[in-house]
């Protein structure tokens, strides 16, 4: 797996919904922009119902 995952912490002051909504919407511009093709809003979207469950 070496250099083939990211892993992203999100703990403490990190975990808050805020934080994480703001780096799951980062990385998907970042991921964009490097040519991947993503739906727009996809993993914000689900981690909205996730927080909502």
């Amino acid at each position: 797996m070496k250099g083939k995952v990211w892993r992203i912490g999100t703990m403490g002051y990190n975990a808050r919904q805020d934080a994480v909504l703001h780096t799951l919407q980062s990385l998907e511009t970042v991921l964009r922009r490097a040519g991947f093709a993503l739906p727009s809003g996809e993993a914000v979207d689900a981690a909205l119902s996730a927080y909502e469950a």
